[in-house]
């Protein structure tokens, strides 16, 4: 073969190459954009949610903590209207921009970890639900992960402009920046305990000439002045920034967030694969590994470190610990899947693992019947039958992969035993994050401390209604509250008038044990809920972990409307109270 064709043939294989690198991501930003942008209205907006979403609308006067969400929420709702999913749609369009940015580090950490690192931001369900929520955490992750990522590649200035966008996005950012800090102070002592080894990934920062990082700051400030005031339509809301900067402060002395603990079982509840894969990348490159893994590392000690010391710490911020794992979990899932697949012992490895992925799904689906059936009348050694064989299950796939590895070798159990521990990690945390985004609203789940159920949007349907049969318009029946609302609740029933003058008011929110007056129909309604135990722990914590059962706390109204309002006959009658 000649110089020519051999130089046209790499040519065409690198070509191809690229298009089906560019095929897998186009493939792994549709699965970002349907995670977070299916069904955004589902859920009806929390409290935490509705106080953006009511300063984004200027329902209140009172400035968000995340100027840059409160003003791209603000154009969103002037050109296409207030509504849940608008509140959400920031947070969503950043999500998927997070899910590109391991594209900077591919020359780094090389193309299939890269690709790793996409795909498990896509998919990771802390991430997931994050940016289907109201809040600047999305922006905040963006705007930092690009800037490092970007500073590591040497664009000082595109480093500069995302961290401008991070510092406008609220506490989130500030969290997030000093957990980056700590764990820089962790790698520079790594590095100055070690001796210094040849490699050809080091991190190398960039170190540029002066004008380089004059332009960098230029665009970082005009990047958060564009953020902040909406292109300058909302120039008021850039003293939004030092709200959120006071926030983070009194964040440190306050004991107002959860505790430590519960963000620790989040993370394993929640990002199991994440968990696992990036634990044991932490622990192999703070011994042996290449410079910029161990800073991603160093990076996750500073998050752990951040968090358990912050006391206004909150689920979200679990994000700051995730997207550094992320990255080693895709380059020890990459090692392990290129032992995998060799063609020796592909055929092999397939058999065993979906044996042992057998196994293990036969073992929860019989800890899952123990948690939530009767109790079991039968016993084996002590324990109910189905405790017993989900005992087995586990039990039988360990001692298959000993057998392998004794009778076949140990360099293939191995390998095996991993892929079938990603498979099922992966399942595991893929049904946390489907339950946690598409099942029921409700405060069962650890990463939501309060949820607004879907009694609410049952609640402004049935506003709706009566509005429309009264008036003829959907929004124009006068309401008197006679309690403080919630901000979920003054968020759904913002746009109607209050009662005004001395006659009996047509419509009367009160909380449910008010006194209720006898001249009225109404219906109780539970628009909300909140964890309902003491601790960092529910009480059954086995129990939530299969099936996510734990106490919550209801908020529940009763809907009063006068008996001569048209569209009332479905209301039930209401008792005085004496």
């Amino acid at each position: 073969m000649t110089k020519a064709a051999s130089q046209s043939t790499a040519t065409t294989e690198a070509q191809a190459s690229l298009s089906l690198e560019v095929l897998l991501y186009g493939l792994v930003v549709l699965l970002a954009l349907w995670l977070r942008f299916a069904k955004l209205d589902m859920y009806p907006l929390t409290d935490r949610e509705a106080e953006h979403a009511l300063a984004a609308s200027g329902q209140v006067e009172t400035l968000s903590e995340s100027p840059a969400h409160q003003a791209f929420t603000s154009l969103a709702f002037t050109f296409s209207g207030e509504s849940d999913a608008a509140a959400r749609w920031a947070p969503a369009l950043a999500g998927v921009l997070l899910v590109l940015t391991p594209l900077l580090l591919r020359s780094q950490i090389g193309h299939g970890s890269a690709f790793l690192s996409a795909l498990l931001l896509a998919i990771s369900p802390v991430l997931w639900t994050a940016s289907r929520t109201a809040d600047g955490t999305t922006l905040a992750a963006l705007g930092i992960t690009a800037a490092l990522f970007f500073l590591i590649s040497g664009r000082v200035e595109w480093a500069g402009a995302l961290l401008g966008l991070a510092l406008v996005s609220g506490p989130a950012a500030l969290t997030g920046l000093a957990s980056l800090g700590v764990g820089a102070g962790v790698f520079a002592l790594l590095q100055r305990s070690r001796r210094r080894r040849d490699s050809d990934r080091a991190l190398v920062f960039p170190i540029p000439k002066s004008l380089a990082w004059r332009r960098g700051l230029v665009a970082g400030g005009v990047v958060a002045l564009f953020a902040a005031t909406g292109a300058g339509f909302f120039p008021d809301l850039l003293q939004g920034a030092f709200e959120g900067l006071g926030v983070w402060v009194k964040g440190w002395f306050q004991g107002s967030g959860i505790p430590a603990i519960t963000l620790l079982l989040v993370l394993f509840a929640y990002e199991p694969l994440v968990f696992a894969a990036g634990t044991a990348g932490v622990i192999d490159r703070l011994r042996n590994g290449s410079s910029l893994l161990t800073f991603f590392a160093s990076w996750s000690i500073g998050a752990v470190v951040v968090l358990f010391l912050y006391q206004g710490r909150q689920p979200a911020d679990v994000v700051w610990l995730v997207l550094p794992l992320t990255v080693l979990a895709a380059v020890v899932i990459k090692n392990l899947l290129n032992n995998i697949f060799q063609p020796e012992n592909v055929w092999l490895a397939l058999g065993f693992t979906g044996a042992i992925v057998a196994l293990m799904a036969f073992a929860y689906l019989q800890l899952r019947a123990g948690v939530s059936g009767p109790e079991s009348l039968q016993s084996f050694l002590g324990l109910s039958t189905q405790y017993a064989a989900a005992g087995m299950g586990i039990i039988l796939a360990i001692l298959a992969l000993i057998l392998l590895a004794v009778g076949w070798s140990r360099d293939v159990a191995i390998p095996i035993a991993g892929a079938a521990g990603i498979l099922v990690l992966l399942g595991v945390g893929i049904s946390a994050g489907a339950a946690l985004n598409f099942g029921e609203p409700n405060a069962r789940e650890l990463y939501r401390p309060q949820a607004s159920t879907l009694g609410l949007n049952d609640l402004r349907e049935s506003l709706r209604t009566l509005s429309r049969a009264e008036t003829g318009r959907s929004d124009a029946l006068p309401i008197e509250t006679n309690d403080q609302l919630s901000p979920a609740l003054a968020w759904a029933i913002r746009n109607y008038p209050a009662h005004e003058g001395s006659e009996n008011p047509t419509i009367i929110l009160v909380r449910e044990g008010a006194p209720l007056p006898g001249e009225y129909l109404g219906q109780s309604v539970t628009i909300g809920e909140s964890w309902g135990w003491i601790g960092g722990l529910p009480p059954n914590l086995m129990s939530w972990l299969v099936i996510r059962e734990a106490p919550t706390v209801p908020d529940r109204w009763v809907l009063l409307v006068r008996k001569d309002v048209a569209g009332v006959e479905e209301l039930a009658p209401v008792e005085p109270e004496s």
